[in-house]
């Protein structure tokens, strides 16, 4: 995986605004972190900037702090019992299938099962 292989996030944001469409029957919470994840995209990732991203914003969704602005995290996403965030994090293949393009989505499982190998 290599920094060239950054693409635009600007799809990517604007599918994970609207999530509901591109994953029905998910949790409410799935579709206000989809929300915020996109506002904290940078305008271009690659697969692992995706992941790494992903779990930043997630730790700061469960500590109710925005990590970079130090402002609070939407309520919405914040303080929700451990296992939602655990979900939530095992469902980065999924998220990304939906929002992603597909080169780019099977990048994001094969980093993800890597990483969960450990």
């Amino acid at each position: 995986m290599e920094i060239s292989d950054a693409i635009s996030t600007e799809e990517i944001r604007r599918k994970l605004q609207n999530l509901r469409e591109y994953m029905p029957d998910e949790h409410e919470f799935t579709y206000d972190f989809g929300a915020y994840l996109a506002t904290r995209l940078n305008s271009e990732l690659n697969a692992i900037g995706f992941i790494i991203q992903f779990q930043l914003t997630l730790s700061d969704a469960r500590r109710g702090i925005d990590g970079t602005t130090k402002k609070p995290s939407p309520a919405s996403i914040s303080g929700m019992p451990a296992p939602i965030y655990v979900v939530t994090e095992m469902k980065i293949p999924r998220i990304a299938r939906a929002v992603c393009p597909t080169d780019f989505a099977d990048k994001v499982d094969q980093v993800y099962v890597e990483l969960h190998k450990r």
